[in-house]
């Protein structure tokens, strides 16, 4: 598949997993959890991830599972967007150029990011199904950390390519 093409089908993949574990997990915000599942990516504290554990039961439980089931397929969707993003721009617009190497950095950076996801997802599935544990709670938040910061780098670096 021609890497635009499927920077785009990934793309189209990666939103319409996002808009799913929206509407799976509209119920997950609580006065604890505010951001609903998002937030054990931002607690350290077992006690804090206990406190938003006890607020999902029953039915809570299963729209905490099930939308993390699909985030679970969110980083697959994004980091072969971004990548497949970097190739055509390496490619395409930015080929032959400086520029080339910063897309394909991008490209790279989205990989990363999405393996960060997976570990953050591995360690926020066992709180899900074990409870509660500090080293899983200090692993979610360092690895959401990274995460966030490789995305944000990867898109910079996809935007000063594609605006240049």
């Amino acid at each position: 598949m021609i890497p635009s093409r499927l920077a785009a089908a990934a793309t189209a993949c990666a939103a319409g997993l996002m808009l799913a574990i929206q509407v799976v997990g509209r119920d997950l915000a609580t006065d604890v959890a505010p951001l609903g599942l998002v937030a054990l990516q931002f607690t350290s504290d077992p006690a804090e991830v206990a406190a938003i554990l006890a607020g999902w039961t029953g039915p809570l439980r299963r729209a905490a599972l099930l939308a993390h089931g699909l985030d679970l397929l969110l980083p697959c969707a994004y980091g072969v967007a971004i990548a497949a993003a970097g190739r055509a721009l390496a490619e395409g617009r930015a080929r032959g150029t400086a520029l080339a190497r910063t897309a394909r950095r991008a490209g790279r950076a989205g990989i990363a990011a999405a393996v960060l996801d997976q570990v953050e997802n591995a360690a926020v599935a066992l709180t899900l199904l074990v409870g509660p544990g500090a080293g899983r709670a200090i692993v979610t938040v360092i690895a959401a950390a990274g995460k966030w910061f490789l995305l944000a780098a990867a898109l910079a670096g996809l935007a000063r390519v594609r605006l240049a």
